[in-house]
């Protein structure tokens, strides 16, 4: 049984103009009515999800600016870098670290010392390809010039920086 009551609304998804019978009718079908729903809970979602990140972040990086020795992974939270680059990093040399018994920590004091000392940025640039017997130029007295017909010729393998 329908109310008496008849007000003239306009759709809140939509925006058509509609005939409500109760006056806490918004939309003027059910398809308008679950868009709505649908997109309100799309909207909480998003937000809640934001507030975590925003949260979870904030107090782990501030725990890691205030420890004196970091981990690994700790270190490229900080640097913004991957945990394979930071190893990469560590196994160059370019950053120290102290391993015990298989736990790899780093002082954050000489990360510091690395960033106050920076080197001078070079280009990178492509890997060249020597001839077999380049190196041997300076030992045999020949020239590079036959080396390099004699490793075309018989197709010798080649040396990119020192590997096979």
């Amino acid at each position: 049984m329908r109310n008496l009551i008849r007000i003239q609304k306009k759709c809140e998804w939509c925006g058509k103009e509609f005939t409500a019978y109760k006056c806490s009718t918004r939309f003027c079908c059910k398809q308008c009515n679950d868009h709505a729903y649908k997109a309100k809970k799309r909207e909480l979602k998003v937000q809640s999800v934001n507030e975590n990140l925003a949260s979870k972040n904030e107090p782990e990086i501030i725990r890691i600016q205030e420890k004196e020795f970091l981990s690994p992974t700790e270190t490229a939270q900080l640097l913004g870098m991957s945990r394979a680059t930071l190893y990469r990093y560590l196994l160059n040399g370019f950053i120290p670290a102290v391993q015990f018994k298989g736990k790899t920590k780093i002082r954050r004091s000489s990360l510091e010392k690395i960033f106050d000392t920076p080197k001078q940025y070079q280009k990178h640039t492509k890997n060249k390809i020597y001839p077999k017997f380049a190196r041997e130029e300076k030992h045999t007295g020949v020239p590079s010039i036959l080396i390099n017909i004699l490793h075309l010729k018989h197709r010798t393998p080649t040396l990119r920086n020192g590997i096979l």
